[in-house]
C-alpha cells in the first residue's frame, strides 16, 4: 500500500463465515469512521499485492484492529498475514490498538494475547455495545468520531428501514422453518453443554431429557428448565418458552417408571419468538423484554446459567425445595 493510501481509523479482520458481522459494523460505522473490511476494498487493493496491502492496513495503516474471533482465526490464508502484523504490532507496545470480539465463548482464547486486551464477548452485548466500544477505543487513541451529516443521516435511515423490512419478509416466509432449525439447534447445545457440566462437576447430578423434538428438561437435584417449543404456522405465533423450576422434574423418558416426592416449584418464564437480524441471522427475541435478540447459542448459555443460579440458590439455604407429599 503506497504512502498515499488512506489511513484507516478501524480495521476488520474475520473469517468468511462472520463476513455479514463486518459489514454489518462497517455500514453502521462508516458515517463516522473510516472502516477497512477487505470485502469493501476491492477497488483499494486491486492493482497492489493482496498479501501486503493487508498487511500494511493491520501493521500501519489503521488505529484500531477489530478481531472477529472464531475457532480457526489465524490459519486461514489471509486471517494468518493479518494474525502476524498484528502480533508484530502489539509485541512492540501497541495493545491498546487491538480489540477481540469471540463470537463463540466456548472458542479458545489465543495463547499470545494477554488478559489486558479488551475481549468482548458479542453473543452477550451485541452490536450496538460493540459499535460503541470500537468508536470509545477510536477515541482514546486520538481518532475522531465525525459527526453524521443530514444526507448520510438519510441513507442510513434508509439502509436500515430497508433491512427491517427484508427481515421481517424473512420471518413471514421462512420463520416457521426457521424457528425449528433453531429449536433443534438449542436442543443439540443444551444436550452438548449439559454432558460437559456433568464430566467435570458429577455432583450437581444434572441430567437433560427429551420429549421428542417438543420438549427439554433439565434438572440437578434441586432446579430445573422445561424449553417448551409451540408451533403455529404463523412464525411470529410460534413460541418458545423455558420456564424455570425449583425443584427436580422427572425427565421424559423416566414418566412412570419413577414417582417424585415433591411437585417443582415455577419460579420464572421467559418467552421467545424467532427473530432475523442481519448481523446475526436468525435468533431469538425476548417478548416483553428490551434486551436485544440473541442467538441459539447464547440462549442455550443463559438458560443452563438460570438452572445453575438456582441450584446454587437452593444450595445456599436462599430458596426452600417444596414440601414433600404423600
Amino acid at each position: 500500500m503506497s504512502e498515499q493510501s488512506p489511513r484507516y481509523d478501524v480495521a476488520i479482520s474475520f473469517l468468511f463465515d462472520a463476513e455479514p458481522l463486518a459489514s454489518e459494523i462497517h455500514s453502521k460505522l462508516t458515517p463516522q469512521l473510516n472502516v477497512f473490511v477487505s470485502s469493501q476494498e476491492q477497488q483499494e487493493i486491486a492493482g497492489t499485492d493482496g498479501l501486503d496491502s493487508f498487511r500494511e492496513v493491520f501493521r500501519h495503516r489503521s488505529l484500531l484492529t477489530v478481531v472477529l474471533f472464531q475457532d480457526g482465526w489465524g490459519s486461514t490464508r489471509f486471517t494468518a498475514i493479518e494474525e502476524r502484523a498484528i502480533k508484530d504490532r502489539c509485541f512492540e507496545g501497541e495493545w491498546d490498538s487491538l480489540l477481540f470480539v469471540v463470537l463463540d465463548c466456548d472458542d479458545t482464547r489465543p495463547v499470545w494475547l494477554p488478559e489486558s486486551v479488551l475481549w468482548l464477548d458479542y453473543s452477550e452485548y451485541g452490536l450496538e455495545s460493540l459499535l460503541g466500544a470500537i468508536k470509545s477505543q477510536v477515541q482514546r487513541l486520538g481518532g475522531r468520531v465525525r459527526a453524521e451529516t443530514l444526507p448520510e443521516q438519510a441513507a442510513r435511515l434508509v439502509r436500515e428501514n430497508s433491512q427491517r423490512v427484508e427481515s421481517a419478509r424473512l420471518i413471514r416466509e421462512e420463520g416457521f422453518e426457521a424457528a425449528k432449525e433453531q429449536r433443534n439447534l438449542l436442543f443439540e447445545c443444551i444436550a452438548v453443554s449439559v454432558s460437559a457440566i456433568q464430566e467435570q462437576s458429577p455432583e450437581l447430578e444434572l441430567r437433560v431429557g427429551f420429549r421428542g423434538n417438543r420438549d427439554c428438561v433439565a434438572t440437578t437435584s434441586s432446579a430445573s428448565i422445561l424449553v417448551i417449543f409451540q408451533r403455529s404456522l404463523q412464525s411470529s405465533r410460534s413460541l418458545l418458552t423455558v420456564r424455570e423450576y425449583i425443584g427436580r422434574m422427572i425427565l421424559p423418558e423416566e414418566e412412570g417408571r419413577l414417582r417424585s416426592t415433591v411437585h417443582p416449584e415455577n419460579h420464572n418464564d421467559r418467552n421467545f419468538r424467532i427473530d432475523h437480524q442481519n448481523d446475526i441471522g436468525w435468533c431469538w427475541s425476548e417478548s416483553e423484554a428490551e434486551g436485544p435478540p440473541i442467538t441459539t447459542q447464547r440462549l442455550c448459555e443463559t438458560s443452563l446459567a438460570s438452572l445453575l443460579n438456582l441450584h446454587g440458590k437452593v444450595a445456599r439455604g436462599e430458596l426452600c425445595l417444596p414440601s414433600e407429599f404423600d
